[in-house]
């Protein structure tokens, strides 16, 4: 866990935060919240918009709403940020034009600008079968399963301008160690509480799940961080979240993403797009390097 999280503080030493802007107000919601996390971590922000030629009847109508979009909405939001936060670096904006789906053209502008976290929202999905949401896969999701940095996600609620408490759900795989010093980063930034939990259908992973809880409420306790425990619930990691949520109020909730394909896929919709899907609290989806089969 050390060596991981030495990893992550070298790049948080310069981050670069990636902003896709369209003409919605979560867009402008996720320019207060990259807003926020470039304070603290004292890092830049990239606008990045994408004009759909489709869209318009010509390549002129195209570009007089880039340049209306820009003039009237993005441009005084991003002068208001830099005066609400002048101790940020440097605000820059691209406007990319469209020639394949936007969440390739996200991923793509993110390798290329070696961007260190994605701030996006997403359209908050209805209530749907999970065989519906196993097809339905949204621009938000699609960049989280590809993205090379990790990803904030909000949907109809406007993230706050603090954190205060992050949920990090935690089950028996080595994936579910991968997003322990990403938390712990912003735990510090932000004076935040970690709260751990796990949940099992399986009794004979309770005390498994028991001991790794412990261990790691010790680690994290040594370093100084202020932890809660919840213990090991009863039933899915999925249904445990949604229910601790409930019950009480997280800023965040860190979770595993995990690229390519699992043979879980066929029969079961992948628990990430479940909670980027319907959660009503901010995510922040870390992904793997390599596909595994995990709960959460």
């Amino acid at each position: 866990m050390e060596n991981q999280e030495n990893e992550t503080k070298q790049i948080l030493t310069s981050v670069k935060i990636l902003v896709p802007f369209d003409d919605d107000q979560r867009s402008l919601s996720a320019l207060d919240y990259a807003a926020m996390l470039a304070l603290v971590m004292k890092g830049d922000i990239m606008v990045m918009h994408v004009a759909d030629a489709q869209d318009y009847t010509d390549s002129v109508q195209a570009k007089d709403f880039s340049t209306t979009l820009v003039r009237d909405k993005l441009r005084p939001k991003l002068a208001l940020i830099q005066k609400r936060y002048p101790s940020i670096r440097k605000i820059d904006l691209r406007i990319v034009g469209s020639k394949a789906q936007l969440h390739e053209h996200i991923i793509t502008f993110a390798k290329e600008n070696r961007i260190n976290m994605i701030v996006m929202r997403h359209h908050k999905l209805p209530d749907i079968s999970d065989f519906e949401l196993h097809f339905l896969n949204t621009t938000a999701y699609n960049v989280v399963l590809n993205a090379p940095c990790p990803v904030f996600t909000f949907a109809n609620t406007v993230p706050k301008s603090v954190m205060k408490n992050i949920l990090l759900p935690l089950d028996l795989s080595d994936g579910s160690l991968y997003k322990i010093p990403q938390a712990v980063l912003l735990a510090r930034h932000f004076s935040a509480t970690l709260h751990l939990l796990s949940a099992t259908e399986d009794k004979g992973k309770e005390v498994a799940l028991r001991e790794q809880l412990d261990t790691t409420a010790d680690e994290l306790s040594a370093k100084g961080l202020r932890v809660k425990s919840s213990g090991v619930h009863k039933g899915t990691l999925l249904s445990a979240i949604e229910r601790y949520t409930q019950v009480q109020e997280m800023d965040l909730i860190v979770i595993m993403s995990f690229p390519g394909f699992r043979w879980s896929d066929l029969w079961v919709s992948p628990k990430a797009k479940q909670l980027i899907s319907r959660s009503k609290t901010p995510m922040l989806s870390i992904r793997a390097e390599e596909t595994i089969e995990v709960d959460l």
